[in-house]
């Protein structure tokens, strides 16, 4: 993402502050698909159906949760406001950060993973206004902040008790072996794909091209599809097309 981003640049609209969502109630929809869907990856991936699979699936979901409680208390803190999108943002940073752990960590283990995530997910998020990047969906603060969190995390708090295929953490007696080998895995995956990420994106720019025209930002659906997805003066905006009356 942090690749994509160098190379595609701002939106115009983008300003001093990236627009919000245009439908919460979609967003809600959209991140309870997404929750259950979790479950399925964490918990299914080991593709058998039992008490390990079973953990994974409860650790996702208290991950989840305790993230999502974190981040509201953090925006009723400093805002005295408790937002839906701030709700929805925080479990996803919980999803996204409990899953390098989900098979390998015990329950209380993942209340406090977490509690970290929307902890500092939540603190990630204000990189946005220092550096003005234009990530519309959060990806760089919620899914990459989180992975660089959970990802170290096995190295903490991984248990055989849990999963006797894996190996015990630091605050569980394993020492600091597999905390290290954690580390130069998200080292070795980040560089990997922010170099591959980099050159795929930059081969799109002098091909093809990977960004639309600016002046066609707003209107997209318009330019790409030949309709607006919303039939109003500000969907359309700029547009030379004739809508029919309600009588024709």
């Amino acid at each position: 993402m942090v690749a994509l981003l160098l190379v595609l640049g701002r939106r115009k609209v983008f300003g001093n502050r990236a627009p919000l969502p245009h439908s919460i109630p979609f967003v809600i929809v959209g991140a309870g698909i997404l929750w259950f869907g979790w479950f399925g990856f964490n918990a299914g991936d080991g593709l058998r159906a039992d008490g390990l699979a079973a953990q994974a699936l409860l650790n996702t979901h208290v991950a989840g949760a305790a993230a999502l409680v974190v981040w509201l208390f953090i925006e009723w803190v400093l805002t005295r406001k408790a937002t839906v999108l701030g709700a929805v943002t925080g479990g996803v940073a919980g999803l996204a950060t409990i899953t390098p752990a989900a098979g390998y960590v015990s329950t209380v283990s993942a209340l406090v993973i977490g509690v970290l995530a929307g902890a500092v997910c939540h603190l990630a998020l204000r990189l946005k206004d220092v550096f003005k990047y234009d990530d519309a969906l959060d990806v760089i603060a919620v899914h990459f902040v989180g992975g660089v969190l959970g990802t170290p995390a096995v190295g903490f708090f991984g248990s055989r008790e849990i999963n006797d295929s894996g190996h015990d953490g630091l605050f569980f007696g394993g020492g600091g072996a597999l905390l290290g080998h954690q580390v130069v895995a998200l080292l070795a995956v980040i560089g990997y794909s922010f170099v591959l990420t980099l050159i795929i994106a930059l081969l799109i720019k002098w091909t093809v091209g990977l960004r639309v025209d600016p002046a066609d930002e707003d209107r997209m659906d318009e330019v790409e599809q030949g309709a607006c997805a919303y039939n109003d003066d500000e969907s359309v905006t700029g547009s030379t097309s004739v809508r029919p009356t309600a009588g024709s």
